[in-house]
């Protein structure tokens, strides 16, 4: 909620994200595209324990994104990654934990990887995504 209230833009996107996942990784660039266009701010939000392989790999892809976007598209972009703290040495436990504080009640809290959560600079959570959002038409 801090950094989506002391941000400089009006909205804040936190996405969570791991290595492991494939939709996540395929939705990078529309996620670059989403920032871009509604000049928003955005935070790859890992659920990996803290320091590890995995974490280590996400930031790898991210890493490397960010240097595809500039060599095609000419124009620097830096993700922000933070690492969700792992208090219990429990991934799946801190995740749930971390969901059922940040989603509003008119949100149900479903525990699955690639959600689009948007906060605004009063701290209200605007959007909290899942996969019950698909549609037919939607990949």
């Amino acid at each position: 909620m801090c950094l989506a209230k002391n941000a400089d833009k009006e909205r804040t996107l936190f996405y969570t994200f791991a290595s492991w996942c494939k939709p996540c990784i395929d939705h990078l660039p529309d996620l670059v595209a989403l920032s871009i266009v509604h000049d928003i701010n955005m935070y790859f939000v890992l659920i990996d324990k803290e320091n590890s392989i995995r974490v280590k790999w996400a930031k790898d892809i991210l890493s490397n994104y960010e240097r595809v976007i500039k060599e095609n598209h000419e124009q620097d972009f830096k993700f922000n990654i933070l690492v969700l703290k792992d208090e219990t040495g429990r991934r799946k436990k801190n995740y749930l934990k971390f969901l059922t504080e940040i989603t509003p009640s008119q949100f149900e809290v479903i525990n699955d990887m690639g959600k689009h959560i948007v906060i605004d600079k009063s701290g209200d959570v605007l959007l909290v995504t899942s996969y019950k959002d698909k549609t037919e038409n939607n990949e």
